[in-house]
């Protein structure tokens, strides 16, 4: 064996170079999301916890050093870890949060954790029904489950209008060739009257044309089902139970916002009274205003603020 030869058995053994980086290569990219990321996500003990993990994630996404990705790795893994050991375990979960919290192992304390998700109420309104929704309540803020089923059933609605369409073709489509294949044969049928071999064409959709067209009625029976579904939604009422429960939390509304304008009135310095101190003048007003009375107008909206936020400031 000469040394041409042995090079050919050697390399054929060593590992071949990957001219990829790191980061881009699937057995890195595909466990680190589906495993890692996915996993934390899923059994982290809070929304905090949570949102930090994301955040730490997108801010170390730019890391091209394998040590540096090894080592925020193996941390994410034993956060995974623990995630776990507190699922299986009966220790309480909020005891639980707040070690994870005060360990500096994902950067959590380095984090800016999110606002406190509002709670979705019930506005005193109504949402009408639609060929995507029923008769619901108004929330706010609407919850995302809602929202997500109503674009859910938008696409799926706009979807099978394009499905409908093209099966509707075909099927125009298998008619006129069972159309064109019995006159080809009654034409055929004249011209060999005369002859001794009668020359036959062969027939594919006239003679079977009902099993050519069962699989696409199947389908426009399925779109037409769910069209009915969209029109029975569009025609659903508002029960008297929700009617009340709509009604109550409208009445709630009003009493709220009567103690809030009264509190308003005895000089307290409600988020309401901040948000119309911000506002402007209506368009339809400050178009008729002089150059003067808008720069009166101006420094007093300026004056106003400053005040409003002084006193906010004094009251908490």
């Amino acid at each position: 064996m000469n040394r041409n030869e042995l090079a050919k058995i050697v390399s054929s053994l060593r590992n071949p170079k990957i001219h990829l980086p790191f980061f881009k290569f699937k057995p890195h990219t595909v466990p680190t999301r589906w495993n890692l990321y996915r996993n934390l996500l899923r059994y982290a003990p809070t929304d905090e916890v949570r949102h930090s993990i994301r955040q730490v994630f997108r801010a170390k996404r730019h890391i091209t050093s394998p040590t540096t990705a090894t080592a925020y790795l193996k941390r994410g893994h034993e956060r995974l870890d623990a995630f776990l050991r507190n699922q299986r375990s009966d220790t309480p979960r909020p005891r639980v949060a707040h070690t994870l919290r005060s360990t500096p192992v994902l950067d959590m304390r380095l984090v800016k954790l999110p606002r406190v998700r509002s709670k979705p109420r019930l506005t005193g309104g109504f949402v009408r029904p639609s060929l995507f929704n029923r008769a619901l309540p108004r929330m706010k803020p609407q919850p995302p489950e809602i929202s997500g089923m109503i674009v859910k059933r938008v696409k799926g609605r706009a979807r099978r209008i394009e499905q409908q369409t093209y099966w509707k073709e075909a099927q125009s489509d298998m008619k006129l060739e069972a159309q064109f294949e019995r006159n080809a044969l009654s034409l055929a049928q004249r011209s060999s009257a005369h002859r001794k071999e009668k020359e036959i064409p062969e027939l594919v959709y006239h003679e079977k044309l009902g099993q050519w067209l069962d699989p696409i009625k199947s389908q426009l029976s399925q779109i037409d089902k769910s069209f009915a579904a969209d029109e029975a939604r569009f025609n659903s009422k508002f029960s008297p139970q929700m009617v009340a429960h709509v009604k109550r939390a409208r009445t709630y509304r009003i009493l709220n916002k009567t103690r809030e304008r009264q509190r308003e009135a005895a000089g307290e310095i409600t988020p309401a009274s901040l948000r119309r101190g911000r506002k402007g003048v209506p368009a339809h007003v400050w178009i008729n205003l002089s150059e003067e009375e808008r720069k009166t107008i101006s420094e007093r909206r300026k004056w106003a603020i400053t005040e409003t936020h002084k006193r906010a400031a004094a009251q908490g």
